[in-house]
């Protein structure tokens, strides 16, 4: 039994109460004791580059089990005094997840929750015997009954403290009009993030996940375009020659490179062109745009298709 004890003695008190006209603190972390340097930044000339501090972080999410936010709301509602809570916290990534809470033995009133160190203990002895880790409890969340979810200057103060023992945690303050205030304090960054976003995760079997991903391969198809600005060359014959299409597909005679178009984007010109089938397509493009029958093609006055 020792082993157990020697693992929750380092657990604080948690009591909270509202104290008038106190100066709220920000609770600073340590200064983060990485930098980042590119070794871009260095060069042969002889000038003086600063070095930056870590890049910004992305700020984490949290989320509920579906079953733990329903409880926390359950618990600010059926309350008419404060109420604190915790909760064991899994890791997903850049951000966390809060698979549980637990209702330990407290004294409360309209403005404070007070949750002895004996009490602590015997829910970390709880968590033990139920197979988790209470190292995973750095979750804190308590009612602000009909008030603000500003946190007191007793919050920061007790933040302060689960600080000493926890690299990261995580405070939520709620009240009855459904607002909520959920804060990430990780002394490893050196950064405390406000205002997270904070929703429910609703988890997915991989059953579900697979049966999904068969649905997206077998019926979710990318669309393909063909650009008319894409140029084929002519097919050509056994012997090499270029292979005219037949006369009545030309739709068009480019002026400036001296080309007649076909379809699939085909451009011949004029010189690969047997006699006997200019004259023809000539004819064509006369007959094709009204009135242009006048213009031969070597004054490069055919229109284009849309003209």
């Amino acid at each position: 039994m020792s082993k157990k004890k020697n693992r929750v003695i380092t657990l604080p008190s948690l009591k909270r109460q509202e104290k008038p006209a106190m100066q709220q603190q920000s609770v600073l972390a340590p200064p983060p004791k990485k930098w980042d340097f590119s070794a871009t930044d260095t060069t042969t000339a002889n000038l003086v580059t600063p070095l930056r501090t870590k890049a910004s972080l992305v700020a984490p999410r949290v989320f509920y089990a579906p079953t733990v936010l329903s409880a926390i709301y359950y618990l600010v509602d059926k309350c008419p005094q404060e109420i604190g809570w915790l909760g064991t916290v899994q890791v997903m990534g850049n951000d966390y997840y809060i698979d549980q809470i637990y209702v330990p033995q407290q004294i409360v009133s309209g403005t404070e929750t007070d949750i002895s160190p004996e009490a602590m203990a015997a829910l970390a002895i709880e968590i033990m015997d139920a197979g988790k880790d209470p190292g995973a409890l750095y979750y804190w969340g308590h009612s602000h009954v009909n008030m603000g979810v500003t946190p007191s200057g007793q919050d920061e103060t007790q933040i302060n403290m689960y600080l000493d023992n926890c690299p990261v945690f995580i405070r939520g303050i709620y009240n009855k009009s459904r607002k909520q205030k959920v804060d990430v304090f990780d002394t490893r960054a050196g950064m405390v993030f406000q205002n997270v976003n904070a929703g429910v995760h609703y988890p997915m079997n991989n059953e579900t996940k697979a049966r999904l991903d068969a649905l997206i391969t077998n019926n979710v198809k990318t669309r393909t375009y063909q650009t008319t600005t894409s140029w084929s060359k002519p097919d050509r014959d056994a012997q090499g020659n270029i292979i005219i299409p037949p006369v009545e597909s030309c739709y068009s005679y480019n002026t400036i490179d001296d080309e007649y178009v076909f379809p699939r984007g085909i451009r011949i010109r004029s010189i690969d062109i047997p006699a006997d089938k200019l004259l023809e397509l000539d004819a064509l493009l006369a007959t094709k745009f009204n009135g242009y029958g006048g213009y031969r093609r070597n004054t490069g006055n055919y229109p284009s298709v849309g003209d």
